[in-house]
């Protein structure tokens, strides 16, 4: 299995060997990410007039 060819994210990271302000940085970048898709997929999901939760 090639490793670089795979899909992973921080939160999968067993051991992280370099600074944890940049470990940090990655793990705010990526929750900043999945929020804006959730709040993507959320606005398309939503009823015309009806008020998201």
């Amino acid at each position: 299995s090639n490793k670089g060819a795979e899909f992973s994210t921080v939160y999968d990271v067993q051991k992280y060997e370099g600074a944890a302000k940049t470990y940090k940085r990655a793990m705010d970048a990526y929750d900043a990410f999945v929020e804006l898709v959730e709040q993507s997929v959320v606005g398309a999901w939503s009823v015309p007039g009806k008020p998201r939760p």
